[in-house]
């Protein structure tokens, strides 16, 4: 047995440096992705919001909840290139009286370790409250990619239509979690126009006047950068009609964020996640990478022992 043991040790550790490496570069980049049906919902609200109810068409200050559902469009994900996930998204805004202000829905394909958007499948977003038939996203969407660096990165913003830049801004506690945080300012732009009634924006003129819609942001997003996934995201929105660069309607201004129990909720999640991943990405191929190289080196010297005993005993 002892002078099979430098062979058994050069095997052995040349076993775990090999597993090391698969485990650090195949195995980790199989869990670094996105689910294919994450069955997600999102809920953030906004106090003390002015709003415009298209029901009523009037403007009401109130406390405003946004849930965003996300599931997996399995049927559409068949005819995605390989890497590409499909998930639906809708959002509903409603007032604390359960009036219903605004609804949306999106299907995004993206790329399921970069979070990039990836046009395929029928995808596609509502810009200024009209779905578009050719999508044009080609930026983030929905979240951050697996292993988010500190930069600054394009993020679609679906009320102007276009992408922003999101820049990285240092690091931040949440809920004990380390995150990223970054940042997206939009001073106020037009983004788009309509006909709106003249008598209800205050004119007295009669039909319809073509109005701008104006819209600004500054939005702060805290990423989980082993995940991507966004803990949460706080939005300071000023949304309005303007004629002739004057206001005549707001059709939101207030500041949106997730809710505490959210927050809570997506770092207990995503908190496991991250675990996991820095098990497979780290720890087990380190742990793996330091025994494998000591039972090689162990095996070596041993070999080289007994050779030179071996020699030794030929001169005798």
């Amino acid at each position: 047995m002892r002078r099979h043991l430098p062979v058994i040790l050069i095997g052995l550790g040349a076993f775990l440096v090999t597993a090391a490496l698969v485990l650090r570069f195949y195995g980790s980049a199989q869990l670094a992705v996105a689910e294919k049906d994450p069955r997600d919902v999102i809920t953030m609200n906004a106090s003390n919001a002015t709003v415009f109810v298209p029901s009523s068409q009037s403007e009401v200050t109130t406390d405003l909840t946004v849930k965003q559902k996300t599931v997996g469009d399995l049927e559409a994900a068949k005819d995605a290139p390989g890497g590409v996930v499909v998930w639906f998204t809708t959002t509903t805004r409603s007032t604390s009286e359960g009036v219903v202000v605004q609804q949306s829905m999106a299907r995004t394909a993206l790329d399921a370790s970069t979070g990039m958007a990836k046009p395929c499948c029928e995808s596609f977003a509502e810009v200024v409250d009209q779905a578009i038939s050719k999508d044009q996203r080609n930026s983030l969407v929905l979240k951050f990619p697996f292993g988010t660096e500190k930069k600054t990165y394009e993020m679609w913003d679906s009320t102007s239509g276009k992408s922003v830049k999101a820049t990285y801004r240092g690091t931040a506690e949440v809920e004990g979690m380390t995150a990223y945080r970054f940042e997206i300012k939009m001073p106020a732009t037009v983004v788009g126009s309509q006909e709106v009634a003249a008598k209800s924006v205050g004119l007295t003129a009669d039909g319809k006047v073509p109005a701008d819609r104006t819209y600004g942001i500054n939005r702060t997003l805290f990423v989980e950068p082993r995940t991507g996934a966004i803990l949460n995201d706080v939005q300071d929105v000023n949304d309005t009609l303007t004629i002739d660069g004057q206001k005549v309607r707001t059709l939101f201004s207030g500041k949106l964020a997730y809710t505490d129990a959210q927050v809570k909720a997506n770092v207990d999640k995503y908190g496991d996640r991250a675990a996991t991943l820095k098990r497979f990405q780290s720890d087990i191929p380190a742990g793996s990478l330091v025994f494998g190289l000591l039972a090689l080196g162990a095996g070596i010297l041993l070999m080289r022992g007994s050779t030179g005993r071996s020699g030794r005993r030929a001169g005798q």
